[in-house]
């Protein structure tokens, strides 16, 4: 039996990703058998036994520098927001932003050891209100992929899924921040793309194949509890 330790930064205000993700564990056990699952808000990290063996599952970029797992490096890639957006727009010329609109979009990019596979996009209405597939036309989507590619490759992406958030002025795409793990929006691929997000999170963490994304209907709008700082 393994024990997983899933870290958010507030546990009240995440408690549909948090369900979500241990169903997904639970479905898919990292060990043939049921795994131990616990939750570790990150005020309370210096409280967890030491010298345990645990696969740490951050779900969120609000880690200290003592939390050492595969894949840190692109979690703090990903916490320098600002460093981020500078490279995007001088080394790719893409227009980049920082502050949040109500109107957002949001693809995830499932990354598997075998590579990426980009799932349809997400979409965001007014603070709360998810949906998912959104329809982009190829001249967009294109650009977009570059885009998603190549962040993978600056951040030094390990398996996992990434959520970039960005923008649309007209046809153009804007970049604002990119997530080393499912956020709010992928809410909106539960019942809706097989396997969900969070479940490719832990197929991909837990070197389990993922063969496809698939979507089985259009989503109707979810409305999530929002954690602002992640």
């Amino acid at each position: 039996m393994s024990k997983v330790t899933i870290v958010v930064r507030d546990e009240a205000l995440m408690l549909a990703k948090v369900s979500a993700f241990k169903e997904a564990i639970a479905k898919n056990p990292l060990s043939g058998l049921q795994d131990s699952v616990e939750v570790v808000a990150v005020k309370q990290l210096s409280e967890v036994p030491q010298g345990e063996e645990r696969f740490w599952c951050p779900l969120t970029l609000d880690l200290p520098p003592t939390l050492q797992f595969p894949g840190r490096a692109a979690f703090e890639a990903c916490r320098d927001a600002e460093g981020l957006r500078q490279w995007v727009h001088q080394t790719l010329s893409y227009e980049t932003k920082d502050k949040r609109a109500t109107n957002r979009y949001f693809l995830p990019i499932v990354l598997t050891a075998k590579g990426p596979l980009y799932a349809e996009v997400i979409g965001q209405h007014n603070d709360n209100q998810y949906q998912q597939p959104v329809d982009l036309v190829d001249n967009q989507r294109q650009p977009l992929y570059y885009l998603g590619h190549a962040l993978l490759d600056r951040v030094s992406a390990t398996p996992g899924v990434y959520i970039l958030e960005f923008e649309l002025k007209g046809k153009e795409i804007i970049f604002c921040q990119l997530f080393p793990f499912p956020i709010d929006a992928a809410i909106a691929s539960l019942g809706i793309q097989d396997p969900d997000l969070f479940t490719c999170h832990w197929l991909c963490l837990t070197d389990q194949a993922i063969l496809d994304l698939t979507i089985l209907d259009s989503g109707e709008w979810r409305c999530v509890e929002t954690d602002a700082s992640v």
